[in-house]
């Protein structure tokens, strides 16, 4: 006895519904799935730098100056003033 195995048609409602559940659009849904079934991997992400680095030092610097009682405002207002001070642009 043969199994005939028909070929499946993903239409265009499957891919909407995915990217609903996923939270992305199914232009990308239907991007990430022939990628995957062409046998492709999934390409490697670049590293960024972080807009933060430049003033991370003073943050670590008021955290242990305040035996890390800092709170998110005062801890935000020293990442004002050292970008001010470093005469960088923020975020």
């Amino acid at each position: 006895m043969s199994i005939r195995v028909r070929p499946f048609r993903i239409s265009w409602r499957v891919y909407r519904g995915a990217a609903a559940i996923c939270g992305t659009t199914h232009k990308t849904v239907k991007r990430v799935i022939e990628r995957a079934e062409a046998g492709g991997a999934r390409p490697a992400t670049k590293e960024r730098a972080r807009n933060y680095e430049v003033v991370a030092g003073l943050v670590v610097e008021r955290v242990k100056k305040s035996n890390g009682r800092i709170t998110a405002e005062v801890a935000h207002d020293a990442v004002e003033t050292g970008f001010q001070l470093l005469g960088q642009p923020r975020g």
